[in-house]
């Protein structure tokens, strides 16, 4: 029998759009010698079925996906994969909301910062778990997402190889916004560029930071909304290095000036000197100034500590009708995550959720008109 799920919340999902079907190939070993391992295909034996022989005719029962994927890994690995999808995938990072949501990308770090010793480590456990996860993945076969180790996005220290980041991609929300976004992802890869083959190009890569090369096109990726994705690269085009002096925040400060509260401190960000303007600002401080009072951080620090689930977090333009569109939808994800996590079958759940096949081509990619809201 199939696993019973809860019932989906009304939010969008994207369009199904269909393309080839790619060869998936994992990780088997990760060190500092072979920082993102050696990709091998793994070949796993496929469950025995006895055929029955009824009168005349031979028959085989039909075997449920999800029994046949948990039929090959031993007891002790479903334990790990159990403990890896409830406290990384669904609850650890937001990798929940691209497999039972609409979300299309998802970079993790697979290392952590060392305050005491001022550097960054890998993560043992959760590296190990993650690679006993990549090592079942041929198991699902040619799916709707995929999974790979990459470069860390974050070059702070690039002379440890050993750091890497895990990336996770919906290919059907991939198609779903890069097709909503085709001129912006134009160009950046070309006029011909087509979603398929955009899509092709995440999966081959061992760098997705490089390969977008472009915030922008990140934040879309990564499900932040086109006009806040927009807002942030014009956010880094203005912002200076230099911040201001964090005062106390009872120090009165000039009306003319519009200082962020952070902490129990107030700061200003300082507009780069060599920065131009936008269109309506006479400096390029005064556009920074109006773009910072409404440019804030999703989701609110009073909504992070109240579920276990991990909401994805970004900078939300205030009132702005997408980014209310898309608090609404992460909301409601975020709710249906939830029931999944506390569910007592839910290596099940996840297992028949990483099952859904991959979408193939039904219609060539057709690209429509997008805001260009804070386009530099």
């Amino acid at each position: 029998m199939g696993v019973r799920v809860p019932s989906r919340p009304p939010f969008q999902f994207l369009p199904i759009f269909r393309t080839p079907s790619l060869i998936f190939t994992s990780p088997s070993t990760l060190n500092r010698a072979t920082p993102l391992g050696v990709l091998q295909q793994k070949r796993l034996p496929s469950p025995q079925i006895q055929p029955q022989f009824s009168g005349n005719v031979f028959s085989v029962p039909q075997v449920n996906p999800v029994d046949r994927v948990l039929a090959q890994i031993p007891p002790a690995d479903q334990v790990v994969l159990a403990h890896f999808f409830k406290n990384f995938l669904l609850s650890g990072e937001p990798f929940g909301f691209t497999l039972f949501g609409n979300k299309p990308m998802t970079l993790c770090a697979l290392y952590h910062y060392d305050a005491g010793t001022n550097t960054e480590k890998p993560r043992p456990d959760v590296l190990q778990n993650t690679l006993t996860f990549l090592k079942y993945q041929p198991l699902f076969g040619n799916t709707n997402f995929v999974f790979k180790i990459v470069k860390p996005f974050y070059y702070t220290l690039e002379k440890d190889p050993s750091l890497c980041d895990l990336m996770m991609l919906n290919r059907t929300a991939c198609l779903g916004v890069i097709d909503k976004n085709l001129p912006l992802f134009r160009a950046h890869f070309g006029p011909n560029a087509t979603p398929q083959t955009i899509l092709k190009l995440l999966e081959a890569t061992d760098s997705p930071r490089e390969l977008l090369g472009d915030s922008m096109l990140c934040g879309i990726l990564f499900g932040f909304g086109t006009a806040n994705s927009q807002a942030f690269k014009r956010y880094t085009q203005l912002v200076s290095q230099d911040i201001g002096p964090k005062v106390p925040l009872n120090t009165p400060t000039p009306p003319h000036e519009v200082w962020i509260t952070l902490g129990n401190r107030k700061v200003r960000y300082l507009a780069d000197p060599n920065a131009r303007p936008g269109p309506g600002f006479s400096t390029a401080q005064a556009e920074l100034d109006q773009l910072v009072q409404t440019f804030n951080g999703w989701p609110p620090d009073s909504t992070r500590d109240q579920s276990p689930i991990k909401a994805p977090v970004f900078r939300n333009l205030d009132f702005h009708p997408e980014s209310l569109a898309l608090t609404q939808s992460y909301l409601m994800q975020k709710a249906y995550i939830e029931q999944i996590y506390n569910r007592p079958d839910l290596l099940r759940v996840v297992t028949q959720q990483l099952l859904q096949p991959a979408p193939t081509l039904a219609r060539p990619a057709v690209a429509t008109q997008v805001s260009r809201y804070w386009v530099a």
